[in-house]
């Protein structure tokens, strides 16, 4: 489960704010997000990393390419297949949103589980996703995307429902912004897995961080926030 947010070429000066809670095994472990180099000739990245299958669900290279993964609701994952973390790794290895999609939309889909995951420059963005049987690839164009696990026609969502409605009434009272979008994602309701932060403390099991990644062309480097165990209302 995961729960991400894109807005995209439609804030004025900011052609790119993402926004992101991972929920996941408490005992699952992370390493926090930092720079470092997946590939000796490849790109920088800052990402956090998933200690367990050594990739990651979120990131941003030097590049200037983001890539974020929810994974599929419905599919128990296959363990002989690849790690859906190497899916972010690979899409940020390319030096524009366009090619990392592509990369991975020619992914055979018996080599990896399902996903969704978001692919974006701050001039374009797609939409990659693994149905379970094929890959998809799909251009987005300028707006606020939310994807969560059930996204897709995988599984009703009211969690999703939810955000995509906090989020559109934001846009509508221009507080769309990454303070406002924080506050959103660590909204509790009580409401266990349909909550925006997870806490479902009987299977050990909850929003583990969030991530905020914002592009300000008034300013020279990007916004890089990491936050363990998710942000607070």
């Amino acid at each position: 489960m995961c729960t991400l947010i894109v807005v995209h070429q439609i804030l004025e000066g900011k052609p790119l704010l993402v926004a992101d809670n991972r929920d996941e095994n408490y005992d699952r472990p992370e390493e926090e997000a930092k720079w470092w180099r997946p590939e000796s000739d490849g790109p920088k990245i800052w990402s956090p990393k998933d200690k367990k299958a050594g990739g990651t669900w979120i990131g941003w290279s030097e590049y200037g390419v983001f890539a974020g993964l929810t994974n599929r609701f419905g599919h128990k994952p296959d363990p002989d297949r690849r790690s859906r973390g190497e899916v972010v790794l690979e899409a940020l290895m390319y030096q524009s949103a366009q090619e990392g999609a592509r990369a991975i939309a020619a992914w055979s889909s018996t080599s990896v589980n399902p996903f969704h995951l978001i692919v974006s420059d701050t001039e374009r963005a797609f939409l990659v996703w693994h149905t379970g049987s094929s890959i998809e690839l799909e251009e987005l164009g300028p707006g606020a995307h939310v994807i969560t696990e059930r996204s897709l026609g995988a599984a009703e969502s009211k969690r999703e429902d939810y955000v995509i409605a906090q989020v559109d009434h934001l846009l509508q009272e221009g507080t769309l912004d990454r303070e406002h979008l924080m506050t959103l994602l660590g909204t509790k309701r009580g409401m266990g897995f349909d909550d925006v932060k997870v806490d479902v403390p009987a299977i050990n099991y909850g929003t583990r961080s969030g991530v905020v990644i914002e592009i300000d062309r008034r300013e020279d480097e990007p916004v890089l926030i990491y936050q363990p165990g998710g942000f607070t209302a």
